[in-house]
């Protein structure tokens, strides 16, 4: 397999028998991408402003869909090993219609096996008395909005199950 340092040439990439491991979809136990999901130009701005300042992204095409490899991750502690793919899309607002957020993330996943999927981006439903822009929020549930019904009274009722975020996640996040 080709490493990233072989591949410094090769802008951009596109998927062949040289794309690194990582990147093809099937990565090595701790070289899993991490998957950054943004759903609008000021969103992927601000992750081309903290990843490549300055530097262009690698494209990365699957199945007709550009992803963007912005770097990557060094092995935690400085310990060797090897270091994650940061990668990052963009899809269209809201979860449910084509090309949005569970369509997307879906084929992203398929795409790449990732470590992890975060949505880069301002909270839906933040309360501002608590947080503040730049806090790192971690959701204990999850749920569609676009089913919600809106009664007379502004009154909202889910549509939808509502799931649970990963413990482990939560735990970290504490």
């Amino acid at each position: 397999t080709a490493r990233l340092d072989d591949l410094d040439d090769a802008y951009p990439l596109y998927e062949n028998r040289a794309l690194p491991r990582e990147l093809s979809g099937r990565p090595a136990k701790g070289a899993e991408p991490i998957l950054l999901l943004t759903v609008n130009a000021h969103e992927r701005a601000a992750l081309h402003a903290c990843f490549l300042q300055d530097r262009p992204a690698r494209i990365v095409e699957r199945d007709d869909v550009q992803y963007e490899c912005l770097g990557y991750m060094p092995p935690p502690d400085g310990k060797r090993g090897p270091r994650r793919p940061i990668i990052a899309y963009e899809c269209r607002m809201g979860s449910l219609r084509s090309g949005a957020a569970l369509s997307a993330t879906a084929a992203a996943i398929r795409h790449f096996s990732p470590a992890l999927v975060i949505a880069v981006g301002i909270g839906f439903g933040a309360d501002r008395e608590k947080q503040r822009l730049g806090d790192v929020m971690v959701s204990e549930q999850v749920a569609t909005y676009e089913s919600e019904r809106h009664n007379k009274d502004d009154t909202h009722v889910l549509r939808t199950d509502i799931q649970p975020a990963a413990l482990d996640w939560l735990k970290r996040a504490m």
